[in-house]
């Protein structure tokens, strides 16, 4: 296994897609499918089954083992929580995160702030590969009854000995908006000042919203007047 450090400042300047498991994903296939060259696309979880991406980001091993096995999985480059690896542990290709548990230490050495999500963890990713933007697209941060049960019977079918239940799996997901909402608010602390995050999900996250299209076109009318911009990252502790 890799070391995600080794990433660190690799897409400096570029426009960041954070992109979500969520409905309003389908929405965003047709212009997330030709990336354009300025951008580049991290998809979170079961997204990767979604939308072609540059990058396939986990914490739960077994969110690897339930998709690694699509093509746009063994496409991507593969970003996988260290401590919580499975199979991937002796995969040569995955780029191990470390979690952050103290601030500001941890995240100025490069190990990704994550609040038991997969969404912080990501924005916090492209923050450290250098995109001074990150837009933020099918994650929609509710979950429906009807979500609940498919997950419910995905998780059970992929892992049938964790027997889990749909107590359980409402539970969680709850947690995870309370989770993404609170760190969100909490970004002026973790998130370095020059990177700004927006919705394009069109959901309840509790950010300024945006469009691809209009994300695009802005990228386009700058690189239209500038160059790629020459940002010179801070030193890894």
């Amino acid at each position: 296994m890799k070391s995600a450090r080794d990433l660190y400042g690799s897409r400096v300047g570029e426009l960041a897609f954070v992109v979500g498991p969520g409905p309003s994903v389908l929405k965003a296939v047709r212009w997330l499918s030709e990336p354009h060259p300025m951008s580049y696309r991290i998809a979170i979880n079961a997204a990767i089954t979604k939308v072609p991406a540059d990058y396939w980001l986990w914490i739960d091993g077994l969110a690897y083992d339930m998709y690694k096995a699509h093509p746009n999985a063994r496409a991507a480059i593969r970003l996988g929580r260290v401590g919580g690896e499975s199979s991937y542990a002796d995969d040569p290709e995955v780029y191990g995160w470390e979690p952050a548990k103290t601030l500001p230490d941890d995240v100025q050495a490069l190990k990704i702030l994550h609040r038991g999500t997969s969404l912080i963890a990501a924005i916090n990713m492209a923050a450290i590969f250098g995109s001074p933007r990150i837009v933020i697209v099918g994650c929609d941060n509710t979950f429906t009854e009807e979500y609940n049960q498919a997950k419910l019977e995905e998780i059970n079918r992929a892992d049938p000995e964790r027997k889990e239940t749909i107590e359980r799996v409402r539970e969680f997901n709850l947690c995870t908006i309370l989770r993404v909402n609170r760190a969100i608010r909490e970004m002026p602390f973790w998130l370095p000042k020059w990177v700004t995050v927006r919705d394009a999900s069109g959901g309840d996250l509790p950010l300024l919203g945006t469009s691809i299209n209009r994300e695009l076109e802005m990228l386009d009318a700058f690189y239209a007047k500038h160059s790629k911009p020459v940002l010179v990252l801070p030193e890894a502790v």
